[in-house]
């Protein structure tokens, strides 16, 4: 019976070790729900309606001015302590002056801030930066998305290392003057940035997959006109007079677009249906199976063990 007894603690035991959730990979893609930019040369000034964000650097003989681009994306269908496989943000370039590219650094922001009125005087400050992020400037990345690995940055925040506030795409210390000029969601909910984020999440989390309208894990065939700073008076100036556009200053905020994120994630209820369905009979027969032999060998254990019969001794008369 002592065998039997380890035998069926073996079976309980690996249909336990079996039922464990399986934590199974995961990809979702998650559009902007609030982007802007902020320039030194118009400290004061928000932009938080306009269909361009920009990144610049401007030199002249006042010194050198700058546009910083912040995005802000909901991460709450990423599990808390995930493992991050990979991290992109994805921006569509409408315009570059064309050179041979420039750096840039993408970094986390130490408060919340909205569309509506964050300005360059009172922008929120980065607490964790990657940087020389090479952005090129040609024909080809040209509206079209051009991706930014900052899987650390995501990787920290779900750590709980970072509070989560959104994030900055600035210039490296430049000291020549060019122009980036990104979509966004005002301009299209299909050019916005993107935040395409690959992860694993912990043992036993669970996440309800969902889709968003006009969301196509940043592939787009659409192509914006592209937009010439000079012609059309988008071009930054240090005239603090001089907005990028004519509509600025005292702004309403825009109705926020709501970008729900596509995500596809498997659970571990297959191999639960598995085992009971299907595994949980045929364990059964096996058990039953190796119960019955044990119970048979014992039985002709016992009758194959020989009987000691007694006998008396002969008397003998005489």
């Amino acid at each position: 019976m002592k065998k039997l007894s380890l035998i069926i603690f073996g079976i309980i035991l690996c249909l336990g070790v079996n039922s464990i959730p399986e934590a199974r990979a995961a990809s979702v893609t998650i559009s902007t729900n609030a982007d802007t930019s902020a320039f030194s040369s118009n400290p004061d000034n928000n932009y938080g309606t306009q269909t361009t964000t920009y990144v610049f650097a401007q030199v002249n003989g006042n010194g050198v001015f700058h546009g910083t681009s912040f995005f802000n994306f909901d991460l709450s269908q990423i599990p808390p302590h995930s493992t991050i496989n990979s991290a992109y943000l994805k921006t569509y370039l409408t315009f570059c002056n064309l050179d041979s590219g420039y750096n840039f650094k993408v970094s986390l922001l130490d408060r919340d801030w909205s569309e509506g009125s964050l300005t360059w005087n009172n922008q929120p400050q980065p607490v964790s930066s990657i940087g020389m992020l090479r952005y090129p400037c040609d024909a080809t990345t040209q509206n079209t998305f051009y991706s930014f690995d900052i899987s650390n940055l995501i990787q920290a925040t779900v750590n709980g290392q970072y509070a989560w506030h959104g994030l900055s795409l600035s210039n490296v210390n430049s000291s020549e003057t060019y122009f980036y000029y990104i979509a966004t969601k005002e301009q299209s909910p299909v050019v916005s940035a993107k935040l395409v984020v690959d992860f694993t999440p912990p043992a036993g989390a669970t996440n309800s997959s969902q889709s968003s309208s006009g969301n196509n894990s940043g592939q787009t065939n659409a192509n914006p006109a592209k937009t010439n700073g000079a012609a059309s008076g988008l071009n930054p100036s240090t005239n603090s007079n001089q907005n990028p556009t004519s509509n600025t200053g005292s702004q309403s905020k825009p109705n926020s677009l709501t970008n729900n994120a596509t995500k596809v994630l498997g659970t571990a209820w297959p191999l639960w249906f598995t085992i009971i369905v299907i595994a949980g009979p045929i364990l059964l027969f096996i058990l039953a199976g190796v119960l019955g032999f044990l119970i048979y060998k014992r039985k002709k254990k016992k009758l194959a063990k020989p009987k000691i019969i007694k006998t008396h001794p002969t008397i003998k008369y005489k």
